[in-house]
């Protein structure tokens, strides 16, 4: 076993990193992994001289874990849960700090954590966003963007930041899910400007008492035009039915998130309608002109007294927010904000969106918004817009669940000119792609981006309903999670579309990651190096029908545990 290494005393200088992860039990080891994993830097503090958390202190007779060890187990490595066999279903604590120890020098966590160190502080600076961490070695003064907050190993010392869970796998789980939105969100992040004549405001309104924003608003000063699509869903909630009764002058949408107000009966309905007066009033905004958009929990009613409470106290108008801070607003069960722009001739076109679960949208899409200063007539704005959404958001699916409020909308007031339609169309469509490979990499438990592509086919459309067959797959996902090589489950997800008489087996082709597997058929040691190329961070899959001309790309995402424990127990 791997120990330690020693480190001096009383340094020379101060450190900066990306993230501060305190703690090596479970949850921190987990966070260091999936943080150097995303290419930060990262420092750990362990008060103990090793890792293993409760179970390197706990060594009492008798203690064991009062869940089931493979349930206790990590389970972000297919490879690490194959390698380790539990001997009892509830381990005891020598064989459970000899797994944490396993899982320590096999991914070499240690050279990221120093031991025998307290975190005697951790201060937020206000202007930079980054936190000082002191320890009790006078090391490492470590600016970071994030710190305590994977210190839940041991119960009472959980920071009240921490989600509270009731089983310790959950928390290793959950936590560090929260631990990375809370490293992004309190990251400095990228400024993205914004198009003219836009006034934004993101505030905090007693929806998700979390402790975030969860009320946003974003709306044109001036006259605009306006193209928006809506789910197709026969259980939307009245946010959709309210914004579908707008015309094309629409100049802004109000998002309430953490609360869908679905299945919420003719309350529901009233008190989406007095949202959208409220911040209308607050905006100094015609009602009538403000989209609305909820995302989150199905089936329970806004809390009407804290809404009505926050945004009355909103100036008049309120303060402006970036457009960071409207992206972050409007995440659920998302870890980082979704924001891109680009420019158009003079125009600027910015876009943001939301999701990560209940994605596979249907002639509309999850929450996006685009707003420009580009002058475009309205039929143009809304072809344009249709054509982008059509290959862009309406290819992605993460769990093949049509969301009950799925919105997308693009607004338009055209202070910086006219510009080239077909050169907007072609930013316009670059930026829903980047937004979209942006979710499907930040699908629920997800790890890694899943791309198929059908070509060959009879025409575009049976090449989507062939694509979406193998992207949709618990198989197929499974498959690309454990980089497993397993291509039958390609041909499989081909040769269950039944109505597409016109497919032929002998004319399939299949290749992953670029790499031929059917109809040439690999060898053993072909599959090895294949399977070492899958553990990126992209998979691909690329089908031939061998049929015609059409062609169709979609995106998605692998299917993890992770998948099955933030929404196994979502409300609770």
């Amino acid at each position: 076993m791997s120990r330690p290494t020693e480190t001096a005393a009383h340094p020379s200088t101060v450190r900066s990193v990306d993230a501060v992860v305190v703690g090596a039990g479970f949850a921190g080891l987990y966070a260091v992994h999936k943080l150097r994993g995303l290419g930060l830097t990262v420092q750990g503090f362990e008060t103990a001289a090793d890792v293993g958390g409760t179970w390197y202190w706990n060594r009492y007779p008798g203690a064991r874990c009062d869940v089931e060890s493979v349930d206790y187990a990590y389970s972000f490595d297919p490879q690490l849960e194959q390698q380790w066999d539990w001997s009892e279903k509830y381990a005891t604590q020598p064989e459970i700090l000899a797994y944490i120890n396993h899982v320590a020098d096999r991914f070499d966590l240690r050279a990221h954590i120093q031991f025998e160190t307290r975190v005697v502080s951790a201060v937020l600076d206000e202007q930079t966003l980054r936190w000082e961490v002191r320890t009790d070695q006078w090391l490492d003064d470590a600016e970071a963007a994030c710190s305590k907050f994977a210190r839940h190993a041991a119960a009472g010392e959980r920071s009240n930041l921490i989600p509270t869970c009731t089983q310790l796998h959950r928390c290793v789980k959950k936590a560090v899910r929260w631990t990375l939105f809370t490293h992004r969100q309190n990251a400095p992040m990228t400024s993205h400007p914004g198009p003219q004549g836009f006034s934004v405001h993101a505030a905090e309104a007693g929806v998700g008492n979390d402790g975030r924003a969860d009320v946003a608003v974003a709306v044109s000063r001036t006259d605009t035009v306006c193209s928006a699509l809506y789910t197709q869903s026969l259980f939307v909630g009245p946010s959709v039915r309210l914004s579908r009764e707008l015309g094309p002058d629409a100049r802004g949408v109000v998002v309430v998130s953490r609360n869908a107000n679905v299945a919420t009966g003719p309350e529901g309905a009233a008190n989406a309608t007095e949202v959208r007066q409220l911040v209308a009033a607050a905006m100094q905004a015609d009602p009538e002109q403000l989209l609305i958009a909820s995302t989150g929990v199905i089936g329970r009613r806004y809390p009407m007294d804290a809404l009505r409470a926050n945004i009355s106290r909103w100036p008049t108008p309120p303060e402006p927010s970036s457009w960071e801070d409207f992206a972050t607003a409007i995440m659920t069960t998302d870890t980082v904000p979704k924001v891109v722009s680009a420019r158009v001739g003079e125009a600027t076109v910015l876009g943001v969106a939301k999701g990560v679960g209940m994605i596979e949208p249907n002639m509309a899409t999850l929450l996006t918004f685009f707003f420009t200063d580009a002058e475009l007539d309205a039929p143009v704005l809304n072809e344009a817009f249709r054509s982008v959404i059509a290959t862009t958001f309406n290819a992605l699916s993460i769990d093949t669940d049509t969301s009950t409020s799925d919105t997308a909308a693009i607004f338009a007031n055209g202070l910086a000119g006219p510009v080239d339609v077909e050169e907007f169309q072609k930013v316009l469509h670059a930026l829903a792609l980047e937004l979209v490979q942006m979710i499907a990499r930040d699908g629920e438990g997800s790890s890694k981006l899943l791309q198929v592509t059908v070509d060959g086919a009879r025409d575009d459309a049976q090449a989507k309903r062939v694509a979406k067959a193998v992207v949709n797959s618990p198989l197929v996902k499974t498959m690309v999670h454990g980089a497993d090589p397993n291509w039958g489950r390609v041909v499989m997800a081909v040769g269950k579309c039944s109505d597409e008489l016109d497919i032929v087996a002998d004319n399939v082709t299949v290749a992953l990651c670029g790499r031929h597997v059917y109809p040439d058929l690999t060898s053993e040691e072909e599959l090895k190096q294949l399977s070492e190329v899958m553990r990126g961070d992209t998979t691909t899959i690329d089908v031939h029908l061998g049929i015609a001309e059409g062609r169709f790309t979609v995106y998605g995402c692998d299917l993890t545990r992770g998948y099955i424990d933030i929404n196994a127990d979502y409300t609770t």
